[in-house]
Formats: C-alpha cells, sequence, structure tokens
C-alpha cells in the first residue's frame, strides 16, 4: 500500500512547477500557478509570486522566453519573445504576465537576484534561476498580438533603482497604467538633488516625434513627469535618474508600461522643446540670489482672461531678459510672443522683486524662460535660469496683448506704468499716460513720427501724467527721463502708434457693447448642456452597477460553491485510508486553490463595482479588502482605485474651496483638477468653479481698479459746474449701487459731494468695501442703474467730451459696466 502512495506522490510531483534552490533562498513563495504545465486559453497568462516582507524592495528579475518549434526560438517575427511579458511588482508580490504570440508550447524561465542596497545601483547582480515553466497555446489571433515597445529594463513599475536612489513613487506605485485621455502626471520623491532624464517609446512612433508629448520638472522634493500622449496605443516610459554631481549620462531607474485608448479625434497638445525637456530652475539661479516668489512649480494653468503675473525675488543687481514662446499643434516651429511680456521691479525691505506680466494671445502650451546674471559679469549672453511650462485654457482677448518696450537701465526700480498697460496705442488720439518713475528731474514724450516733445506733470502722490496727441499710424512715441538736470535723456518706454484700420479693427472686438442677455443665455446653455451630460452620464453609471451586481452576486456564487467542496474534501479526508489519503490531499489542495482563485475573484468583482459607482467609502472599503487578502491586480482594478481615490480628494477640495470662496484656494483647487487630469471629469464642477472664481475676480480687480483712478481725470470731473448729461449718468448709476437714492444724486453737486467725502464715507473707501453680495439680485437698484447706463456707447460719450472718454474708457467704465453684471447675473 505505502509503495502505491508513494507512486502517486511521484507522479504528482512530475507535475509541480520547476522550483529551483534559489527561489527558496530567496525566500520566495508560489501564489498563482503550483504545476509546471499552464494552459493558455485566454490570450494571456498571469504567474504571481509572493515576496518576502524584508527583501521585496531588493529583489531583482530576468526572464526568459523561449519558443519550442524546430527553431527553439527566442523571436517571433524578428520581435524579442520578452517582449511579450508584462513583469510588475505590486505590494509584496510579482507578477508576470505572458501574452504568447502564436500557438505553441513555451518555456518561460525565470531568474533573480538581489541587490546590495549599500552598493551603487549600477553594481552587477548576480542572477539564478528560481523557476521554469511550460505554457501552451492552442488558438491565437496574431492580428491583434503586438510586441511591447522596446525597452531597456524588463521590469515596469518602481523598480530596486528607485529604492537605491532614495527615491519613493508618490502617485504610480504599479508598472501597468490605463489611461483615458493620454495626459498622465507621475510623481516621484526625493530628497537629493537629481538630475532626470525621459523616454517615450511606441511601435509606431519614433523616440523623435515623441520627445515634444513628455516633460518633466522638479517642485520642492517631487520629481513630476509629464505626458500627453498623442494617440491611442501601448507606450513605454523610461525614466534615468543621476545626482546632479555625478558625470556622465543619467542611468535608467524605472520603466512604466502605458495602455492608452483615447479616441481617435482627441487631439494631444505638443508641449515646447526645451533642453532635455526639462522645465524648472536651473543651477546658475541659486549663485545670482535670484528665486521664484509667487510660481515655484514650473508648470503653471494661466488664469481666465489670459494674463498673469510671475515674480521673483533678488537680493544683487541683476541683468535680466526673457522670452515667451507658443507651442501649436499645427506647426512644431515655436512662436516667438516675447513682446507681450512687461517686466518692473520694486525695491521690499528683505530684498528687490521683479514681476513679469505675460499676455497669452492664443490657447495652449508656452514656454517661458528667464535669463539674468549679476551686472558684474562681463559676458554678452545671459544664461538661462528658470523656464516655465504654461498652459493657457482661454487666451487673452481684452485687446492688444503686446506691452510697451522697455529699456534697463533707466526702466529699473520702483517704476511703474499705471496706464496704458499696452504697448500698442491708437492714431489720431488724445492718450493719457501716466507712471511711476523715482529720482529723476522731468520726463517727456516725443512721437518720432512728428518731432515734438510733451513735458509730464508731477501730481501730488508721485506719479508723472501727460496727455499725448498720436498721429497717423506707424510712429513711435518714446518716453525719456532726465534724471540729472541736464540736457541728457534716457529711453524708459516706447509705445507704437497703430495705423486706423488695424486699430479699428480690434477696437470693434474690445469695445463692442454686448447685451447682457446674450451672455448670459450663452452661459446657461453652456450649463444646461453641461448639467445633461452629467445625468446622462449618471443614468449610463446605474446601468453599468446593475451589469456589474450581477457579476459580483456570480463571483459570489462561484465562492459558496468552492468553499463546499473544500468543506466536503475535508470531511472526507478525516474518514480516507492509507490508499486514497494522497490523493484527497491533492483534490482538497487544489480545492483550496481554486477557493483561492475565486475568492479573489469575488473580492476583484466588488472592487470594479466600487470603481464604477464612484462612492468614496465604498471604494475605500473594496480596496481594504483587496490589500488584506493580498490580490493580484492582474487587470489592473485596483490601480483604477488608487487613482479614483486621489480624484476623490481633489474633488473634495474644489468643493470646499467653493464654499469658501477663497480666490487663492479656489485658483488652487483648478489648477490641482487640470493639473491631475480630471478636467474631463469634472466637468460641470469646472464650469461652476470658473464661473465663480471669475467672480471674484471681476469683483477685486474691479475694487482695485478704482482705487488707481488718475486724481487728475477725477477732479477734472469734479470740476463740472453743469457736467454733460451722459457723465452725470454714469455717476447717478454708481452711487445707486454704492447704496445711494437716485435723488440724493439727481442735482450734480451732490455727485460732487459725495466725491468729495473722507473718511469711511470717502468715495475709494466704500469702493473698497463694497459687497456685491449684498446687493439683491434684480433689486430696484441695479435695474434702475442698468436702464441708465444702456442708452450710451464709447461714441456717444467721446463726442461730448474728451475728458469723460478717458473716464468712460478707463477702469471706471469697464468697472461699472462689469459690476451690472456681476448683480444682474450672480
Amino acid at each position: 500500500m505505502a509503495v502505491v502512495r508513494n507512486t502517486f506522490e511521484e507522479v504528482r510531483v512530475e507535475h509541480l512547477a520547476w522550483v529551483k534552490s534559489g527561489f527558496w533562498n530567496l525566500g520566495l513563495s508560489l501564489v498563482s500557478h503550483r504545476e509546471a504545465v499552464i494552459p493558455c486559453a485566454n490570450g494571456s497568462v498571469t504567474i504571481t509570486f509572493a515576496l518576502p516582507h524584508k527583501k521585496y524592495i531588493s529583489l531583482t528579475y530576468r526572464i526568459s522566453l523561449l519558443l519550442d518549434n524546430d527553431k527553439r526560438s527566442h523571436h517571433f517575427n524578428g520581435a524579442d519573445l520578452c517582449r511579450y511579458v508584462v513583469h510588475q511588482i505590486h505590494n509584496v508580490s510579482v507578477l508576470f504576465t505572458v501574452s504568447p504570440p502564436t500557438p505553441g508550447r513555451y518555456l518561460l524561465e525565470l531568474f533573480a537576484g538581489e541587490v546590495d542596497s549599500t552598493v551603487s545601483r549600477v553594481t552587477p547582480v548576480d542572477y539564478c534561476e528560481v523557476c521554469s515553466y511550460i505554457i501552451t497555446c492552442e488558438k491565437k489571433d496574431i492580428s491583434k498580438c503586438e510586441p511591447l515597445p522596446i525597452t531597456q529594463a524588463t521590469q515596469f513599475g518602481p523598480s530596486v533603482n528607485v529604492t537605491l536612489s532614495r527615491m519613493e513613487a508618490l502617485s504610480h506605485k504599479r508598472g501597468l497604467i490605463d489611461s483615458d485621455d493620454g495626459c498622465l502626471e507621475i510623481r516621484f520623491g526625493t530628497k537629493r538633488e537629481m538630475q532626470f532624464a525621459t523616454r517615450m517609446r511606441n511601435n509606431n512612433l519614433s523616440d523623435t516625434e515623441l520627445e515634444c508629448y513628455q516633460a518633466h520638472r522638479l517642485v520642492k522634493d517631487e520629481a513630476v513627469f509629464t505626458l500627453n500622449i498623442p494617440q491611442k496605443g501601448v507606450y513605454v516610459l523610461e525614466v534615468f535618474a543621476k545626482e546632479a554631481s555625478d558625470k556622465g549620462p543619467a542611468p535608467h531607474l524605472c520603466s512604466y508600461l502605458i495602455r492608452c485608448s483615447k479616441s481617435s479625434h482627441t487631439i494631444a497638445s505638443r508641449l515646447p522643446e526645451t533642453p532635455n525637456q526639462y522645465f524648472g530652475p536651473q543651477p546658475e539661479l541659486k549663485t545670482i540670489g535670484f528665486w521664484p516668489v509667487s510660481h515655484r512649480d514650473p508648470f503653471i494653468f494661466s488664469p481666465p482672461g489670459g494674463e498673469l503675473e510671475i515674480s521673483f525675488g533678488m537680493r544683487y543687481s541683476l541683468k535680466i531678459s526673457q522670452q515667451l514662446y507658443h507651442q501649436s499643434n499645427e506647426n512644431p516651429t515655436l512662436t516667438d510672443y516675447s513682446e507681450n511680456i512687461f517686466m518692473e521691479k520694486h525695491a521690499e525691505s528683505a530684498s528687490d522683486k521683479t514681476t513679469f506680466t505675460l499676455r497669452l494671445p492664443n490657447h495652449g502650451y508656452y514656454k517661458f524662460s528667464v535669463f539674468a546674471a549679476l551686472f558684474s559679469d562681463v559676458s554678452a549672453i545671459l544664461p538661462e535660469v528658470f523656464t516655465y511650462l504654461i498652459y493657457c485654457p482661454s487666451p487673452y482677448i481684452a485687446g492688444f496683448p503686446a506691452m510697451p518696450k522697455s529699456y534697463y537701465p533707466g526702466w529699473g526700480i520702483n517704476c511703474r506704468l499705471l496706464e496704458p498697460r499696452c504697448g500698442r496705442l491708437p492714431p489720431n488720439s488724445n492718450v493719457h499716460i501716466c507712471l511711476e518713475v523715482p529720482n529723476v528731474v522731468s520726463l517727456s514724450a516725443v512721437d518720432d513720427g512728428q518731432g515734438d516733445w510733451v513735458y509730464f506733470d508731477k501730481t501730488p502722490d508721485g506719479s508723472w501724467v501727460a496727455n499725448i496727441q498720436t498721429q497717423a499710424g506707424g510712429s513711435t512715441i518714446s518716453v525719456l527721463a532726465n534724471i540729472a538736470n541736464s540736457n541728457n535723456y534716457g529711453y524708459l518706454l516706447d509705445f507704437e502708434v497703430l495705423s486706423e484700420a488695424v486699430f479699428q479693427k480690434s477696437l470693434n472686438e474690445l469695445v463692442a457693447e454686448q447685451p447682457n442677455g446674450v451672455a448670459v443665455a450663452d452661459n446657461y446653455d453652456e450649463e444646461e448642456g453641461l448639467l445633461k451630460e452629467k445625468e446622462e452620464n449618471e443614468l449610463t453609471k446605474k446601468e453599468d452597477i446593475r451589469n456589474f451586481d450581477i457579476q459580483v452576486q456570480l463571483a459570489a456564487k462561484r465562492e459558496e460553491l468552492a468553499a463546499k467542496s473544500v468543506s466536503q474534501l475535508e470531511k472526507q479526508l478525516k474518514g480516507s485510508n492509507e490508499t486514497t489519503q494522497g490523493e484527497m490531499e491533492y483534490r482538497l489542495r487544489k480545492a483550496k486553490e481554486e477557493l483561492l482563485a475565486q475568492q479573489h475573484s469575488r473580492i476583484q468583482e466588488q472592487l470594479k463595482r466600487a470603481v464604477r459607482s464612484g462612492q468614496r467609502d465604498a471604494v475605500f472599503v473594496a480596496m481594504k479588502e483587496f490589500e488584506t487578502n493580498n490580490v493580484a491586480d492582474t487587470e489592473g482594478v485596483y490601480g483604477r482605485a488608487m487613482e479614483l481615490m486621489g480624484y476623490f480628494k481633489v474633488k473634495q477640495d474644489l468643493e470646499r474651496a467653493m464654499q469658501f470662496k477663497d480666490v487663492a484656494e479656489l485658483q488652487k483647487s483648478l489648477d490641482s483638477v487640470n493639473r491631475k487630469g480630471y478636467g474631463d471629469r469634472l466637468k460641470f464642477e469646472m464650469f461652476q468653479a470658473n464661473k465663480l472664481l471669475e467672480r471674484l475676480k471681476k469683483l477685486e480687480k474691479l475694487r482695485n481698479s478704482v482705487l488707481k483712478l488718475n486724481q487728475q481725470t477725477i477732479a477734472e470731473i469734479k470740476a463740472y459746474n453743469s457736467p454733460p448729461i451722459v457723465v452725470h449718468h454714469v455717476f447717478i448709476a454708481t452711487f445707486m449701487l454704492l447704496g445711494n437714492s437716485e435723488k440724493e444724486t439727481k442735482e450734480w453737486a451732490g455727485v460732487v459731494a459725495l466725491l468729495s467725502k473722507t473718511g469711511k464715507e470717502s468715495f475709494r473707501r466704500r469702493i473698497n468695501e463694497f459687497d456685491v453680495e449684498k446687493v439683491k439680485t434684480g433689486s430696484n437698484s441695479a435695474s434702475r442703474a442698468n436702464q441708465i447706463l444702456s442708452k450710451y456707447d464709447l461714441e456717444t460719450v467721446t463726442s461730448v467730451s474728451n475728458g469723460a472718454a478717458t473716464f468712460y474708457c478707463g477702469p471706471w467704465r469697464w468697472y461699472r459696466r462689469h459690476l451690472i453684471e456681476l448683480i444682474n447675473n450672480p
């Protein structure tokens, strides 16, 4: 009897996986497949090992796949068979997914080695064979099976090299990434000064073609890799890294396998080219005492309106220049928009500050480069010290984006341009110029098309003002400064005077008064469309959840049947004799493996259902069960759940920011949504948040604009004894919105009295403390103000008074128009 039992066990042992001594020495254990021959019926098979907790971060692997045919080849159609194997580590499991390209028998040999954590990661590793399998594939649609893109390493995901480099994968801890829209950000934590490089690979696109769809940057202790995948397909991202002090090329750090399912009609945006596709600070930045203040993250989402300010701190006197380039999808060549930058320097207590105002005229990506060197540096070429990647969702359309040309060092510390904030002026017009220039004797302006000089007047508040009469287009107005009370003038600014045709075309776009109802209707239609789309998505989600419920129920039923089978076999084993005991133990072991497989299948189905439901608590509970039972993430569902938890956090932050109506937090939350690629999933919420943010920013800017109104212009208005009816009506509407009755301002003397008040009742203070939320929508004052102002346009005001036209066209006109819009259309 004993002989029979031993023979049976020997037969069973022959079928077990071919495990070598190195397998046990490294502390590995089998999880998925214990038999040596594995049938591949569904196109692929995933083999899973459990890793020892103390060694899972120090083991590295090699793969060999041989097609056991007449030629016994490691290649198929010229491709290495290893390119049909996906190798990744998840939690404390190592997974090998094999997708045979053609029917046949395959020999899979797995090798492993332990890396010494005390030495460099480039040290050679001694590999030993740990396990072998035979994989049999009977049917295969060869047309659907393509090899993976060529990559330097066989493992995908954070490898032992990441640990040895004292880094940590923050965003994507698995090697397989599924993306719906092709927009990804992969983040690593690093506490050392590192230099990185990336390479994206695809079977149909060359490395060169893919360079413009990837970029990386450093943000505090994080390295962030941005990808805009151009089309549907399978890609490999290779990341290389080295310490900043190391010489030579950076060695391989890790690779990611990315499956992009974006639709063919979706066009990915090219990213501007820069050396090594790196955005951020250069080493020279620290040596010259120059640092970013307003935007430390080199990736910026510009606010609505396409205008933003970027500030730097400055410890020493520097020579500074800048460039702004736009990257178009249609044309790979960068377009230079450096004329749309205006730089101002301000003295502060601890250090000086340099502020760049940028106007972005087109949608898409921009590269903004800052060049700087110490004044003592005699080299003719300034080094690049910081590079920004800027994404503009809504371009600048408020007027001409070009800014005045400035000359340094004349236009230096504490020089400020108050108006006009535009480098191109209308022809045959009276233009009011107001600026602040300290430590000068006098200022003058000259039109090179005419030759007459106009001198500026200095106001009590220290600013310089002048009214310049422009001539026909094609000339330049230059502002010059006399510093030493001599006949020598230095250049400060240049303004270009446009031709009548060019200016009129832009003016029509700028001052066209669109009825409020049209804008409201457009916004209403867009909001209704997004709401309808959201409701349709919810209906689709409910239908999908019903299908998932069925799958969960089926999986639970299969698990229940497997559990019953185990229970029955355990009872049979207790009553077995020596003859049948070996066979019963084998059947019980196989039944327990089947139970474990069915349990894992049910857990995966539950997590799929939770992910599709979009309910945070359900996802959290399902993920915990997934982790507790050490389920292998063969379908990538755990990775999608991890990504969904990040989505929940971003959505919660956005909702909280909208609740508290804080401009900074709301802008930060919106940037986070865009940066992390959740814009499409939060369309409706983004629309609401952007609408609120635009409201809040308009109100803040309106307040500031009124507070900076030119004193001379206000004095001119107050000087009227009997003003034109247009001017009077503008102020009647204004003070009605501020809380005064129409009766109080019916006489012009009443308006002058209100403009002349000081202290708590001062005009500027009332504007600064004005709360638009307190003016009820549709109130009599708001409706009456709108009725009064709807009668007039720019031409009417201009024909009455140039001074009133200046006031009407300036910030005050913008203020009162949008104030009405804000009140009537909350």
